[in-house]
């Protein structure tokens, strides 16, 4: 392990240096286009583990920029333009070498940071890594359980209440995600619509946005990328109810969502699932954008109630969701942007998910974060 000083963060004791290897899925480029939340984790994970002085190796596609030094897994991400022309077979194949890379080459870090779900999990069982910590941005997938049985490793969930769902063995206190929230312009003077942002899947609640803003007669923007298997559901509960009053606007890259973020009355987060996170609530609170979101798994970590935004309807879909939220709507303007923003930069920063890190790395290594190691 290093020795070349350590890294203060936030008045704590120094963290010693540490040759990291972070492991990122292949479906998207790190920082991602447009939508990709784990994603853009790695990536600011990744920039703030350099700066700190870390000497980090990302394995991530080829159209990954970043400071660390990049392993490319595959010329260009699976889910690109760029990648269209790979057969199902053969971008199966880049993934499962990319995933195994990291683990063929253990000794030359300290600690394996994987971020690629299932596929990395397994890769790190069939390797026998003991020195990795496996972190969940998903729900718990089927041949999970098993794979953490046989896991020698540790794992962490992005909340508690994603946690709760994994099995304790092996498991390390939940990091909440962080963003950089200078990045966001705060939306001092809204303009005027409701937003809904994210996939156009049916446990998004893209549906139920919508009918909110049919009852209430608010405006309201959609917008997010919709997947060839999503458009079903596109047609059936956005599409018949398209207006001048409700738009869809299309996929938002990284400059058009901060825009239309920072100029929403509020976000409506409808969720129809356990939401291991969503990133998408600290962004707006970020942009000083209160949070209306269905009071169920991760929300009620990120939305306090009253202050924030607002809780509302199980998170089942259909009329109680649809009644509950829009029953809320009249109480936005007891809401201050400025303490939204407050919220964000208290909570949600990527230096404070970072010390979060740094303590779970050395927890996973077995050492003090102000130890000086000797150098391998």
């Amino acid at each position: 392990m290093g020795s070349e000083g350590g890294v203060m963060s936030g008045g704590r004791a120094p963290m010693p240096r540490l040759r990291i290897g972070l492991v990122a899925p292949l479906y998207e480029a790190v920082p991602p286009r447009a939508y990709g939340g784990t994603e853009v984790v790695v990536h600011l994970l990744t920039e703030e583990l350099v700066r700190r002085g870390h000497r980090v190796t990302l394995f991530a596609s080829g159209d990954s920029v970043t400071s660390a030094r990049l392993v490319v897994g595959s010329p260009a991400a699976l889910w690109s333009p760029a990648s269209r022309h790979l057969r199902a077979e053969e971008a199966q194949e880049l993934a499962r070498r990319h995933h195994e890379a990291p683990y063929a080459s253990a000794a030359a870090f300290d600690i394996i940071h994987d971020h690629g779900g299932v596929a990395g999990l397994r890769a790190a069982v069939e390797a026998g890594v003991e020195l990795a910590l496996v972190t969940h941005h998903g729900e718990v997938e089927p041949e999970m359980p098993e794979l953490l049985e046989r896991f020698r490793g540790r794992h962490n969930a992005i909340s508690r209440a994603a946690a709760a769902t994994y099995p304790s063995r092996g498991q390390v206190a939940p990091v909440h995600n962080g963003i950089d929230v200078a990045d966001f312009p705060f939306g001092a003077r809204p303009e005027g619509y409701l937003l809904f942002l994210g996939r156009f899947s049916p446990e998004k609640g893209a549906g139920t946005a919508v009918q909110v803003a049919r009852r209430s007669g608010r405006r309201l923007l959609l917008a997010g990328r919709i997947h060839p298997h999503e458009r079903v559901i596109f047609e059936r509960e956005v599409a018949p109810y398209l207006d001048e009053r409700i738009r869809y606007v299309g996929e938002a890259n990284s400059e058009r969502k901060r825009l239309l973020l920072a100029g929403a009355d509020a976000l409506l987060f409808p969720i129809l699932w356990d939401e291991p996170f969503g990133l998408v609530m600290i962004e707006a609170l970020a942009c000083g954008t209160p949070v209306l979101a269905t009071d169920r798994a991760s929300a009620p970590e990120v939305v306090e109630a009253g202050v924030t935004g607002f809780l509302a309807g199980p998170g089942t879909g259909g009329e109680a969701d649809v009644a509950a939220l829009t029953a809320v709507l009249p109480h936005l303007p007891l809401i201050s942007r400025a303490a939204c923003r407050r919220a964000a930069l208290a909570r949600f920063t990527v230096e404070r998910m970072v010390d979060d890190y740094e303590a779970r790395y050395a927890e996973v290594l077995g050492i003090s974060p102000a130890r000086q190691l000797a150098s391998a």
